[in-house]
């Protein structure tokens, strides 16, 4: 069930692919990136900024459109990049140096964390943050991603989205 549902939702990141043609190649993959990174994550295409939770694969917590962890550490980097943001209010102060700690030793746990989910659902009612997670994704995975891909001659906007 999970391979067609996975199948299908291919299909439709390629239809959106299509749609999509006329901008930049970069543009273009990095459209179709989130699309499949959300089908793989969580089975849908769509993606939800404000999406949090505790991870059962041992990511610790995982949140945002493109399910920061922190194991990998880049919801840490979500956070700290918020932090020097002018709209940044304390937020996540109650839970800055435990991220910080988790990522700098990829740990997945979830102590201290309580409540996490929630001061992350309602930051993303702030602009700021809700547009630094599509930042922070760009910076991490995105630019170096089409580097590489750049670097091998890749042409096609689904190829970019793979990388």
């Amino acid at each position: 069930m999970k391979l067609t549902s996975i199948a299908a939702g291919l299909l439709a990141v390629l239809s959106l692919d299509a749609v999509a043609a006329a901008a930049s190649t970069a543009q273009c993959s990095s459209y179709i990136s989130y699309q499949i990174i959300n089908l793989y994550k969580s089975g849908s295409v769509f993606s939800n900024p404000n999406n949090c939770a505790k991870d059962l694969g041992g990511l610790g917590y995982t949140a945002g459109f493109v399910k920061f962890s922190t194991k990998r550490g880049d919801l840490f980097q979500v956070v700290d990049d918020f932090k020097q943001t002018a709209s940044y209010k304390g937020e996540f102060d109650a839970y800055y140096s435990t991220l910080e700690k988790y990522a700098s030793k990829h740990s997945g746990s979830t102590q201290n964390l309580d409540g996490l989910c929630n001061v992350w659902y309602n930051a993303t009612t702030n602009p700021d943050f809700y547009t630094l997670q599509a930042k922070v994704a760009q910076r991490l995975y995105e630019i170096p991603s089409h580097n590489y891909g750049s670097s091998l001659g890749v042409q096609y906007s689904l190829t970019y989205a793979v990388l």
